[in-house]
């Protein structure tokens, strides 16, 4: 079974859950740079 976490449709939080680790923490594992990198432009795509 996956997990899941989420963060609010915000520049803000997509940056808050990526640099103070708040994802990981959620997730209860660690997310790898390239990851994150990733998801951060993903998220920032559906922004628009």
């Amino acid at each position: 079974m996956g997990r899941t976490a989420y963060i609010c449709p915000s520049q803000d939080c997509i940056d808050a859950a990526l640099t103070k680790e708040r994802l990981a923490r959620a997730l209860r594992c660690s997310v790898d740079e390239a990851s994150k990198a990733e998801l951060k432009q993903e998220l920032v795509c559906k922004l628009r």
